[in-house]
């Protein structure tokens, strides 16, 4: 049996994460549209079907790839139809009540205040002694989403670990929270398309017959509580890494990693730490960020 088939039977036996078998496959599938401008959106529309072809793959001699393949070619060709059938919707989408909703729900996009926090970082370090450089190490790896993508080798230099091994963990952890990304972005679009529906049946309204009128408001308050909930599922969506991916990747106790934090956190607030000053402007930063995914609270 190939190794790509392997993974997926062990992932049926829960003994393998899908996040893993994804990042395996997610360069093939992001690279089969020719046409670059549907690569990420094409990625984003397979996600939930990859999962489901993991579940429902029984080996009899033929491997999974081979199945891969031409679930993927089919899915491309419904991929093409939504994207023929979504631009028939110009009017809606153009639509500067749709505008609006849709910037305030779009894509996170993050404060340039962070970038000028992070060349405090390799003195903070510097002056950490200890478990609190520990514990601070352990707070930058949950908050690694901020760090620029060339900071490795001060860290490492720092922590006085290798660069390789340094870039190992960061790795992994971006693997993961790129996992989230993309769960996050599949929520996203359902949130959107409930959202062009709901305009779709506003405007129908206007030349609806009175008792089709009812029958629409109906459907429309029907469709507006679960726009609700889809926005209360949104915010709870957190993309930094968890406590429990970091304590994996560095192969320590999940506690460790709570505790190590809760520490820094709680004298960061007290302001008996030498840190408060960096954390309390970050704090500030972070809440001026689109979904206060960053703010500095004990979860994961």
């Amino acid at each position: 049996m190939d190794y790509l088939s392997k993974q997926v039977i062990k992932y049926q036996e829960k003994r393998q994460k899908f996040e893993n078998i994804f990042s395996i496959l997610a360069e093939e599938i992001y690279n089969y549209p020719r046409n670059e401008e549907h690569r990420g959106g094409f990625l984003i529309f397979f996600y939930p079907r990859l999962k489901k072809l993991c579940k429902t793959f029984e080996y009899q001699g033929i491997p999974f790839s081979h199945y891969l393949r031409k679930t993927i070619k089919w899915q491309y060709k419904s991929f093409l139809k939504e994207i023929s059938t979504r631009n028939n919707l110009e009017d809606i989408l153009s639509s500067s009540d749709f505008q609006e909703l849709y910037l305030n729900r779009s894509a996170l996009s993050f404060n340039s205040a962070h970038d000028k926090k992070t060349s405090m970082l390799a003195e903070i370090l510097k002056n950490a002694k200890g478990k609190e450089r520990t514990r601070l190490f352990f707070l930058i790896l949950r908050e690694i989403e901020y760090l620029p993508p060339d900071y490795e080798e001060e860290i490492a230099e720092i922590m006085e670990i290798e660069t390789d091994h340094l870039q190992y963990i960061f790795s992994e952890l971006r693997k993961r929270r790129h996992s989230r990304i993309i769960k996050r972005q599949i929520v996203q679009k359902k949130r959107n398309a409930l959202n062009m529906r709901i305009l779709l049946l506003e405007k129908q309204i206007e030349l609806a017959s009175e008792e089709e009128k009812i029958q629409l408001i109906e459907e429309i308050e029907k469709k507006k509580i679960r726009l609700k909930k889809l926005d209360r599922k949104l915010e709870k969506m957190s993309i930094r890494a968890k406590h429990s991916d970091i304590a994996e990747v560095l192969n320590i106790p999940k506690g460790t990693i709570d505790s190590g934090i809760y520490y820094i956190i709680k004298r960061s607030q007290e302001g008996t730490s030498f840190i408060n000053n960096y954390f309390s402007d970050f704090n500030s930063a972070s809440k001026a960020c689109h979904g206060n995914v960053a703010h500095f609270t004990l979860t994961g």
